[in-house]
């Protein structure tokens, strides 16, 4: 979290938790933001990217998958999204090959960035996790752990509501 506005790696002004946007119009370079304003603007940045999930997404997701495509979405946005063919494939059933398309999308300004590898590469494992075991129970087993883990950020989530903003 950086409380005072930078440049991101695509050259984008930025500010707290990677909002590019206050109320419509673009961060700017002398804005200072409080921590509580962050969360704020994260919160509201999170739920406009959720959305686009689920609007774009035709198919049924696991709750990872969802998160992943969530965090790809809050990174890359939605018009990226929308016209990639992580969201094709996907839209046409086919998980894995949209699982393959994570690793893609680790580019800015045309140049190759570690920490978009690393990230892509967490988004692929979060989004891949349950759709490639074929036996019943482990699948079950797998299924569970992301219910808890749901448990776990609504918990999360929960938390950073009750934060004075």
């Amino acid at each position: 979290m950086r409380l005072k506005a930078y440049k991101c790696s695509a050259g984008v002004w930025t500010i707290g938790y990677g909002t590019t946007r206050i109320n419509g119009r673009p961060v700017t370079p002398d804005m200072e933001i409080t921590k509580a304003k962050a969360i704020r603007f994260f919160r509201k940045d999170l739920e406009k990217f959720e959305n686009a999930v689920k609007r774009r997404v035709d198919v049924d997701l696991e709750q990872k998958q969802f998160d992943a495509l969530v965090s790809f979405v809050y990174n890359v946005g939605e018009g990226n999204f929308a016209r990639s063919t992580l969201l094709k494939k996907l839209n046409n059933g086919d998980y894995q090959g949209a699982a393959k398309e994570f690793p893609k999308w680790r580019l800015s300004g045309g140049k190759v960035l570690r920490g978009l590898e690393r990230r892509r590469a967490a988004e692929a494992e979060m989004f891949s996790e349950c759709i490639v075991i074929e036996d019943v129970k482990e699948k079950e087993e797998c299924q569970k752990k992301e219910k808890d883990l749901k448990k776990e950020n609504n918990k999360l989530v929960l938390a950073l509501s009750e934060t004075p903003t």
